[in-house]
């Protein structure tokens, strides 16, 4: 049997974040099979806000980052850096980059090759039609919570990668 050491880092994360992505789908299953995709959306957001007020909190102390308000671009770059490094893997198809745009702080994001993990879920239950992103809500709820002021373009409403044939956009970031 391998040790931690003979795993590694990155294999571990990428164990540890298919499980955990494993459990939040087969929790959204059940919700849906049980009160139907309504409810399941509704239940699903729900839960995304109240775990991102736990899991920014985690994630500045883990990182190293201070306490307090996010108050200029730097610190806000420094925490979102850090918590994609933390929460997302090679499995999921995410990238994204930071782009300055007269005078204007946008981070673009895309799911590249097959596209969004959570839409390729949602087709094998047949409601990718009537899903309402919870990924992209994630993310936004960490913005919310920090009291950041944003637009998103496109405007996320259901499932961008059903909606539009690909899930791709930008936030624009406002620090007044």
């Amino acid at each position: 049997m391998k040790t931690i050491e003979q795993i590694g880092n990155d294999a571990l994360k990428e164990h540890l974040l298919k499980n955990w992505m494993t459990h939040d789908a087969m929790w959204f299953y059940q919700v849906f099979q049980k009160y139907g995709i309504d409810e399941a959306n509704l239940l699903n957001k729900g839960a995304i806000k109240a775990l991102a007020a736990v899991e920014t909190q985690r994630a500045r102390q883990l990182l190293g980052l201070k306490e307090g308000r996010i108050e200029t671009f730097a610190e806000l770059k420094d925490f979102i850096d850090g918590a994609f490094l933390l929460s997302t893997g090679e499995f999921m198809g995410f990238t994204y980059h930071w782009h300055k745009e007269n005078g204007e702080n946008v981070l673009r994001w895309a799911f590249k090759d097959r596209g969004c993990f959570a839409y390729r879920g949602m087709c094998r239950l047949g409601v990718a039609d009537r899903y309402e992103c919870g990924v992209l809500y994630r993310v936004l709820s960490w913005l919310d919570l920090a009291d950041i002021r944003y637009e998103t373009i496109p405007k996320i409403e259901g499932c961008l990668q059903h909606n539009l044939g690909e899930c791709t956009g930008e936030v624009r970031l406002f620090f007044d």
